[in-house]
C-alpha cells in the first residue's frame, strides 16, 4: 500500500491554527467517557519526579511529586485531539499562549498526559481519515514524538516535537450495505466552537469543565424523557465540589449564555420542583445542550462512523429544544448509524 506524506501545517499564531482548523473541516472530536469517570473524577493521581533545592543544601535535588488531573490536563487533552486531526505543527510555546497558561503549566500537564494510562482498542490511522481496530491494551494518554515536518509556507522540512493522542474512544466493527465499518461506543463530542466558548472568555476553566460534564452525561438522540435528572449535590459530588452552590453558578451562568441566538443549555424541571424548594429538599432537574447538537449538525459526517452509546443512536427524534422541535438529522445518519 501506498502511503500520503505526512505533510503539516506550521503554524505560530491563534489566527493561523483557527484558519488551518475551518479549512481542514476537522472542527470536532471524539472523547471517551472514561476521561471523566476513570480520571477527572477519580482525581486519579500520577507520580512526577522534580527537582526541588534542598533548603539546607542549596542544591538541587530529584523528588517525586503526586499530581492530580486537573481542569488543565483535560482542556491540553482536548486541544491535543484538535491539533492532531488537523495535522497542525506547532511549538510548546505557542500552545500555551493558545490556552492561555504558562510554559511551565503546560509542560506540567503535557509529563502527567505522558504518564497517565487507560485502556484503547483503536488508533487514528495517521494516513487515512479512518482508525484501526488493534487488541485491547493499555497506553499513556499521549505521546510525544519528534518528527521531521514539512513547512507548506517555506517548503522545508525542520524536526519539530509532535503530540499524538492515544486515547480514543472505543470502537466496535458494525456490518452496513455488505461491508464492515468501525463505530466508535461510550463517548461525548466536542467542537471547536466550544472549545472557544474556554478561549474567548466566555467560560472559566471551571466552567468549562462543568460544561464539558454535562455533555459527557448527554445522552445524544434520546427525547427529553430519556435524560437524566441531576441535582446540584449530585453534580457536585460527581466533580469533587464541597459546595453544590458551585455548579450552581456554573449552571446558571450556562443557562443564561446565548451564541448567535442559541442558547449554551437548556433547563426542564419537574412538577414538584417549587413544592421540593418549599418543603426544604433539594430539587433535581434535566440540563438540556443545545448549542453542542447544533454545533454538531453544521459538520461534515461522511468522514467516520461513530455511536455514542452501546446502543444505536437515532438523531431523528431528537428534541433540541424545550418547545419540543426537532432538528434535522438527517445528514448525520453516516456518523451515528
Amino acid at each position: 500500500m501506498v502511503r500520503n506524506r505526512r505533510i503539516r501545517n506550521v503554524v505560530r499564531t491563534r489566527e493561523e491554527i483557527d484558519s488551518v482548523i475551518e479549512k481542514n473541516g476537522h472542527k470536532y472530536i471524539l472523547i471517551p467517557n472514561n476521561i471523566f469517570d476513570d480520571f477527572y473524577e477519580k482525581k486519579a493521581t500520577v507520580t512526577r519526579k522534580v527537582m526541588e533545592k534542598n533548603k539546607d543544601t542549596g542544591e538541587l535535588e530529584e523528588k517525586e511529586k503526586i499530581e492530580h488531573f486537573t481542569e488543565l490536563d483535560m482542556i491540553v487533552y482536548i486541544f491535543l485531539q484538535f491539533i492532531s486531526k488537523n495535522k497542525i505543527t506547532t511549538n510548546k510555546n505557542r500552545i500555551a499562549e493558545y490556552l492561555d497558561c504558562s510554559s511551565k503549566q503546560l509542560s506540567v500537564s503535557l509529563k502527567k498526559l505522558r504518564l497517565y494510562e487507560g485502556k484503547i482498542n483503536a488508533r487514528y490511522n495517521p494516513y487515512h481519515n479512518v482508525v484501526d481496530i488493534i487488541e485491547e491494551t493499555v497506553e499513556p494518554l499521549i505521546t510525544e514524538k519528534s518528527y521531521l515536518a514539512y513547512n507548506p509556507k517555506t517548503k522545508k522540512r525542520k524536526q519539530a516535537l509532535h503530540w499524538f493522542v492515544n486515547y480514543i474512544p472505543y470502537y466496535k466493527i458494525k456490518k452496513k450495505k455488505d461491508k464492515e465499518v468501525a463505530v466508535a461506543v461510550n463517548f461525548f463530542m466536542v467542537t471547536f466552537d466550544d472549545l472557544q466558548l474556554l478561549l474567548d472568555g466566555t467560560l472559566t476553566r471551571n466552567e468549562f469543565v462543568t460544561y464539558l460534564w454535562l455533555l459527557r452525561v448527554y445522552k445524544y438522540g434520546a427525547t427529553h424523557d430519556g435524560q437524566m435528572w441531576w441535582s446540584y449535590s449530585k453534580i457536585a459530588e460527581r466533580l469533587n465540589y464541597k459546595l453544590p452552590e458551585t455548579i450552581q453558578n456554573h449552571i446558571e451562568k450556562l443557562l443564561e449564555i446565548k451564541i448567535d441566538d442559541i442558547p449554551l443549555l437548556e433547563e426542564i424541571r419537574p412538577d414538584n420542583y417549587d413544592l421540593k424548594l418549599l418543603q426544604g429538599e433539594e430539587p433535581s432537574a434535566k440540563f438540556i445542550p443545545i448549542y453542542n447538537p447544533s454545533k454538531m449538525m453544521e459538520m461534515d459526517f461522511g468522514k467516520e462512523e461513530v455511536n455514542s452509546e452501546n446502543e444505536e443512536v437515532n438523531f431523528k427524534i431528537a428534541e433540541v429544544s424545550l418547545e419540543k422541535e426537532e432538528m434535522d438529522f438527517e445528514k448525520a445518519e453516516a456518523l451515528f448509524g
